[in-house]
């Protein structure tokens, strides 16, 4: 069971996910997400950064990409979205920093990820999926 970031959110009943992530051993996110942080992956974690002004966000994506690997429809990679960017808000909210410049940054990248996955999440969320999108899903 993962308690490092106990007070981050993971939904017990989600998509067709054995366990939920705060459950699951690090072998099975290994064996779902790999070992992998913010981004992508591959070139796309070069430019995706796990850290905001040194805040570490990597549980946050994790808890996300485990999301989206079990999510069925586009409600699900909504609310997948949505838990991604109160993960991050709260992770800002524990671990604030003493200049008040820099949690407002953290904040604003927070945004800047939830708008990239919203947006730009379609193909990871569709990925490997027998029933991809319509054209009317997001």
């Amino acid at each position: 069971m993962n308690t490092e970031y106990n007070y981050l959110y993971t939904p017990d009943i989600y998509g067709d996910q054995p366990c939920s992530y705060a459950h699951a051993t690090k072998q099975q996110i290994v064996d779902v997400i790999g070992k992998g942080g913010c981004g992508p992956g591959k070139l796309g974690d070069i430019f995706v950064p796990d850290r905001f002004m040194g805040l570490c966000m990597r549980e946050s994506c994790a808890i996300h990409d485990w999301m989206y690997a079990f999510g069925k429809t586009s409600e699900d990679k909504k609310y997948s979205d949505s838990i991604f960017y109160n993960n991050m808000l709260t992770t800002i909210k524990k671990n604030p920093s003493k200049f008040q410049l820099i949690n407002w940054i953290r904040k604003q990248m927070a945004h800047k990820f939830y708008l990239a996955v919203k947006y730009g999440g379609r193909r990871s969320f569709w990925k490997g999926k027998d029933n991809g999108p319509s054209t009317t899903q997001s």
